[in-house]
């Protein structure tokens, strides 16, 4: 008995060494990101090297973007994947934060931005802006011919030569309710109607 109670002794302490010996599990974070990878890609990797957190990222396509990450959040919300969801526009992480899927941080560079663009109990941060800008061809259009406003895409004689991205994804989705907003329904939907007139809508 005596014997057994030595070799159950020197098992359980050999289990002990065993187990205390072992590595910590490796450090790893799960990004949802909407910026292109082969800008969010360089950050990770610093970010990575700068703290040994290895960085999961998960990345979108360039015509569905923050919508599609969005969605599988709500989709994974009884199992959640996400730890950090670093997407490019307002409005869903609005739709997250109504869902109540977004967990409190408060950063400790929160200070540094204005509180207009933040959360106001730290459920989300905003700390970059992005412009919207008109891209003119410069050798096609003469410069007293370009256009100076949005307003002026939906003038007949641009028709077949606008460009449009999608405006149901991304931060042109963003844009196309901030109008409806601003404008009311009415003067939105016959703006759009117009634009959609002469635009060529993009995938992206």
């Amino acid at each position: 008995m005596k014997t057994n109670q030595s070799k159950l002794a020197a098992c359980l302490l050999l289990v002990a060494i065993t187990v205390g010996c072992m590595p910590p599990e490796p450090q790893e974070v799960v990004v949802y990101t909407a910026l292109d990878q082969e800008f969010s890609q360089p950050i990770f990797e610093r970010f990575t090297r700068e703290t040994g957190i290895a960085v999961l990222p998960k990345f979108d396509t360039e015509s569905t973007k923050t919508v599609a990450l969005a969605n599988a959040i709500i989709a994974e919300r009884k199992r959640t994947r996400c730890d950090l969801f670093w997407n490019n526009e307002i409005l869903n992480s609005l739709r997250l934060e109504r869902e109540g899927l977004l967990a409190v941080y408060r950063s400790p560079l929160a200070e540094n931005f204005p509180a207009m663009y933040r959360s106001a109990d730290g459920r989300w941060h905003g700390f970059a802006a992005r412009a919207r800008v008109l891209l003119v061809n410069t050798d096609l259009v003469p410069e007293s011919d370009r256009p100076t406003s949005i307003h002026d895409l939906a003038d007949p004689r641009w028709k077949d030569r606008v460009g449009l991205a999608k405006p149901l994804f991304g931060t042109t989705a963003t844009h196309a309710a901030c109008l409806f907003a601003y404008w009311g329904d009415e003067r939105a939907r016959e703006f759009f109607l117009a634009v959609k007139e002469n635009a060529r809508i993009m995938a992206g």
